[in-house]
């Protein structure tokens, strides 16, 4: 009659850790039984949650249940099974065609205290200008400790190009290193 726990199918007692979130599933040999749970780990009784089927459990939480057989003419009690979720969290990137943003480690969910690389990356002709959303500032790096969800946007802005046109006065002539439209801050060399 003792009920059992399975814990994401597997089945645990006295502490358990997972990431995210777990099933809780609850059995008792008890032919036709009855079962009530808690999950503040307080003593389940009548008045306590009647178990229909598997619990999602997204926070940590210390389950206990009783069982009862069908007449209720006998009951079992388990031992507290503290279930302790580990919270995960999402970054969320927005992708431009003017540049990427890559994160490090690039995994889908991401623990409280983890500590994440962010790097702003702009495609050719475009130039990182400042963070939105979960980071500030200007640098194109910066390290963020992971503490909730997050939405991250890297603002870029097109890289101005000019044309440089060198006239010569009298006989001779200029050579340049670079021909053409060239961008804001390029260092064109001019030889006479």
């Amino acid at each position: 009659g003792t009920p059992r726990i399975r814990v994401n199918g597997t089945l645990t007692a006295g502490e358990f850790t997972q990431r995210g979130e777990a099933t809780v599933s609850i059995e008792t040999t008890f032919e036709g039984g009855t079962i009530f749970y808690a999950l503040d780990g307080s003593e389940p009784g009548f008045t306590s949650l009647l178990y229909e089927g598997p619990i999602l459990v997204a926070s940590t939480a210390t389950v206990r249940a009783m069982a009862y057989s069908s007449d209720f003419s006998q009951s079992a009690m388990l031992d507290p099974l503290v279930l302790t979720i580990v919270p995960e969290y999402r970054i969320e990137r927005d992708v431009t065609d003017d540049g990427n943003v890559e994160i490090l480690p690039n995994i889908a969910t991401y623990l409280a205290g983890e500590v994440v690389t962010i790097k702003a990356r702009p495609n050719k002709g475009w130039r990182f200008v400042r963070w939105e959303g979960g980071l500030e500032g200007s640098e194109t790096e910066r390290t963020l400790t992971i503490t909730r969800d997050y939405y991250i946007k890297a603002v870029f802005e097109i890289i101005p190009r000019y044309l440089l046109v060198v006239k010569v006065q009298g006989n001779g002539t200029v050579k340049r290193s670079l021909q053409g439209r060239v961008y804001e801050g390029t260092t064109v060399t001019l030889e006479a």
